[in-house]
């Protein structure tokens, strides 16, 4: 894991991306800061624990304020965090003062619904923590770190070129976004086809 010590040495953003999660999650994010970071990723995540003297405050302030991108994931215990209104204010701050394409929102699926300060965002549902594993996901996740946008599985779906579904549960999408060809195969336990053919019509 990378230290946070390490940070781009060009540009106003010392790091590539933020990473607010809740003290609960920290196993399952900190999984994916070392995944980013096999990606070229730097992460400055909001629980570090390569710098145990660093205030969880100072953290966040400074780790929204350097980073080019700010991930939230957002569970149950992200919401009940006693740092979560104070953490969001920060993004959102941030967001509104530059770019909504500065933040990118993973919920996870045992969240109901997403709280209204954070609705009007596009957001990735995580319905499996394997799915944080997935090496397609993660090319995804990466890019979109450094392009200027996160595309929901749903905008991708609707600007496939081909997708063809192999059941009920599991559908394949074949698609270039921006030059760039990805091939991603995603577990859907919530979403059905119809559902998903629904919302690309």
């Amino acid at each position: 894991m990378a230290n946070a010590d390490l940070r781009r040495q060009d540009g106003p953003f010392k790091f590539d991306v933020y990473l607010g999660f809740s003290d609960d999650d920290k196993g399952v994010m900190h999984r994916l800061q070392e995944k980013l970071e096999r990606h070229g990723m730097l992460c400055y995540p909001k629980y570090n624990a390569a710098d145990s003297q660093q205030s969880t405050q100072t953290a966040i302030c400074q780790g929204v304020a350097r980073s080019w991108k700010c991930l939230l994931y957002v569970s149950v215990s992200f919401i009940e965090d006693k740092w979560y209104r104070y953490e969001v204010a920060e993004v959102l701050r941030k967001v509104e003062r530059f770019s909504r394409d500065m933040l990118i929102i993973l919920k996870d699926s045992q969240l109901a619904v997403l709280p209204p300060e954070l609705s009007k965002y596009s957001v990735n549902v995580v319905y499996d923590a394997r799915m944080l594993e997935d090496s397609h996901f993660l090319d995804g996740l990466a890019a979109a770190i450094k392009r200027g946008k996160w595309f929901s599985f749903i905008t991708m779906a609707k600007l496939a070129h081909f997708c063809s579904f192999q059941d009920s549960n599991c559908v394949r999408l074949d698609f270039t976004l921006t030059g760039t060809c990805i091939i991603s195969e995603i577990k859907l336990t919530k979403l059905t086809v119809n559902e998903i053919n629904s919302k690309r019509n």
